[in-house]
């Protein structure tokens, strides 16, 4: 009996299953956010944002911190 109880507790056929499971879920979320990342960057996307953010940011005082640090 004592053979049959530890043959079971050692056996690791189920734990290789469930982990060849979850890895393979990971592996399939990793590849569908790289592939909606490289979209939004191929539409343009990131760059709107930046632009839009940009003219927001930079003013009069913005221009002549740049110059003063391109004169220097």
């Amino acid at each position: 009996m004592r053979e049959i109880v530890f043959r079971k507790v050692s056996d690791s056929g189920g734990q290789a299953r469930v982990e060849y499971a979850i890895v393979t879920a990971a592996i399939l979320v990793v590849m569908v956010a790289l592939r909606v990342f490289a979209d939004r960057l191929e539409g343009g996307l990131f760059v709107d944002y930046a632009l839009n953010n940009a003219s927001h940011a930079i003013g009069a005082q913005t221009m002549g911190a740049i110059g003063d640090v391109l004169l220097y």
